[in-house]
């Protein structure tokens, strides 16, 4: 075991609690597997296969699927255990080094099998939750507390007693660069005129997304500003209920 603590942390495993690609967290877990060193060999539990554990593939990450049953659901006590058991094999079939939650959600796991086969935990924090219910997900008892922006980070530094570090969302710009010929395609498609300038918002439609304070405020823009269309851009959450 010594001779193991002194290697660096090159097997990682990341868990999420979905395996579908649609949302904010899991393009920034996409985003940051894909900028970490090759030397990391990287593997990913999800509940169920689905796009995201298909792109992970394509970067050369393992994954694999177990079920997370709600760890603070009194009915879900017996097979709670026999998937920290699961994972705990899991790890040490493929001499984890770093356990990493995605999610709240599955925090619980990723930390008691950490702090069982003593190695370090971290999670990642992508919304605003009350600190109470993170607390009850054991989120405070990482290692290391990681949130996408400067505003989670001074939310939860009362809180949290070791190191918080932000990470922001990345994004490639360069996707997003249409040539004039695709403007006026997309113009022409949801009719909006040439002379109006475009005002956009893309986010799940989840109340915490602010969609009612974005439509308050185009009625203040508009006011002022009559030549301008409004655009929402979003999805459905389609989560569990965890």
């Amino acid at each position: 075991m010594g001779q193991r603590n002194r290697r660096p942390l090159s097997n990682i495993l990341f868990i999420h609690h979905v395996s579908s690609f649609t949302g904010g967290a899991e393009k920034y877990l996409y985003d940051l597997v894909s900028v970490l060193d090759r030397d990391h060999k990287v593997y990913f539990i999800a509940q169920e296969p689905g796009s995201l554990a298909t792109h992970l593939n394509q970067l050369g990450v393992s994954p694999s699927f177990q079920k997370f049953p709600a760890y603070r659901r009194v009915k879900f006590f017996f097979s709670k255990w026999v998937a920290l058991w699961q994972l705990i094999k899991f790890c040490r079939l493929h001499q984890i080094d770093l356990i990493c939650s995605n999610s709240y959600r599955v925090t619980p796991y990723a930390v008691k099998v950490a702090k069982f086969l003593k190695v370090p935990s971290v999670t990642i924090v992508h919304d605003f939750v009350p600190g109470e219910k993170l607390n009850k997900f054991f989120v405070f008892d990482c290692n290391l507390l990681v949130t996408v922006s400067h505003s989670l980070h001074k939310e939860w530094e009362h809180r949290f007693k070791r190191k918080i570090m932000t990470v922001h969302n990345g994004m490639d710009i360069d996707k997003f660069v249409l040539k004039a010929d695709q403007i006026k395609s997309l113009r022409e498609e949801y009719d909006i005129p040439l002379t109006h300038k475009i005002v956009g918002m893309v986010g799940n439609f989840a109340p915490v997304k602010g969609h009612r304070l974005f439509l308050e405020a185009m009625k203040e823009v508009r006011a002022s500003f009559p030549e301008v269309t409004f655009v929402v851009v979003g999805d459905s959450l389609g989560v569990k209920n965890f």
